[in-house]
């Protein structure tokens, strides 16, 4: 990740933020409640390269990083999305092996059971009629699961989760 405070500028200057992390492939990255607050997924989900599946939180804009915390076997993160509704941050991480929750401003993250167990997760939305996830089920490390996706609903910040479906098919993506 890199930062410039100049973007205007004739000659723009950006500085590296994560040159100091065991791996610089991002996979996702979400503002907390201010823009200083910053959740980062380690390992990128189109490059597997085994170095990944982590979380890593900055309270100064990226210029320093708390310890990283692994989520279980994971490898790679494909989405972070943040809710800060409440009194501390509530972060969502979508992985190849599940999702991933914490409760407590990323100090913790906790598995998110039930309908995402071996299901990879793809991505996670706020809409007006709750969290969207969208997850399918994958028996690979990597990016062709060879099903679809379904659609699955949160109205309590990630704490439940139900698929979407209506009388015909489940909602794929």
């Amino acid at each position: 990740m890199w930062k410039t405070t100049n973007f205007e500028a004739d000659s723009t200057t950006w500085r590296p933020l994560t040159d100091n992390l065991p791996t610089t492939g991002g996979g996702a990255i979400a503002f907390g409640r201010t823009p200083e607050v910053l959740y980062l997924g380690l390992g990128d989900p189109y490059d597997q390269i085994l170095v990944g599946g982590a979380m890593v939180k900055s309270i100064d804009g990226g210029n320093s990083w708390a310890p990283m915390i692994e989520l279980d076997n994971a490898v790679s993160v494909r989405a972070v999305a943040v809710d800060t509704s409440g009194p501390q941050d509530i972060v969502m991480v979508a992985t190849e092996i599940g999702m991933y929750r914490s409760a407590d401003s990323g100090v913790t993250y906790s598995a998110v059971g039930g309908v995402f167990s071996g299901k990879a997760v793809w991505s996670i939305i706020n809409t007006s009629a709750g969290w969207l996830a969208s997850a399918q089920p994958c028996s690979i490390i990597g990016n062709q699961c060879g099903t679809a996706s379904t659609l699955y609903l949160s109205t309590d910040v990630g704490v439940t989760w139900n698929p979407i479906t209506n009388a015909k098919r489940t909602i794929s993506v």
